[in-house]
C-alpha cells in the first residue's frame, strides 16, 4: 500500500536496492540438478525399452487393434518432454 506524506505525495514502502553485476549471478544447486538429470535419464531409457517392446509385439492381436502407432508417438512425445529438462 502507498502512504501519503504531509505534502500529499504518494510514497511506496517498497525499498529498492542497486544490484552489483558481480553478485547478481544465478547459482545452481549441482546436487539437485544431478539427481533430476539421473531420474530423467532413467525415464528416457524406460520409455525407449517400452517402445522397443511395443514395436516387437506389434503383430499380436491386442496390440494391433489398439493402434500401436499412436502408442509409439505418445512414447516419443514423452521422451522428448523428459529430454527437454536436461538442457543447461
Amino acid at each position: 500500500m502507498n502512504d501519503t506524506t504531509n505534502d500529499n505525495s504518494l510514497t511506496s514502502p517498497i525499498q529498492t536496492c542497486q544490484c552489483n553485476p558481480e553478485s547478481c549471478s544465478v547459482k545452481y544447486n549441482r546436487f539437485l540438478r544431478t539427481i533430476i538429470i539421473i531420474i530423467q535419464s532413467l525415464f528416457i531409457v524406460f520409455v525407449a525399452i517400452l517402445s522397443a517392446m511395443i514395436f516387437q509385439k506389434r503383430k499380436i492381436k491386442i496390440i494391433k487393434h489398439s493402434m500401436w502407432i499412436l502408442l509409439e508417438l505418445i512414447l516419443l512425445g514423452a521422451a522428448l518432454l523428459y529430454g527437454s529438462v536436461r538442457e543447461n
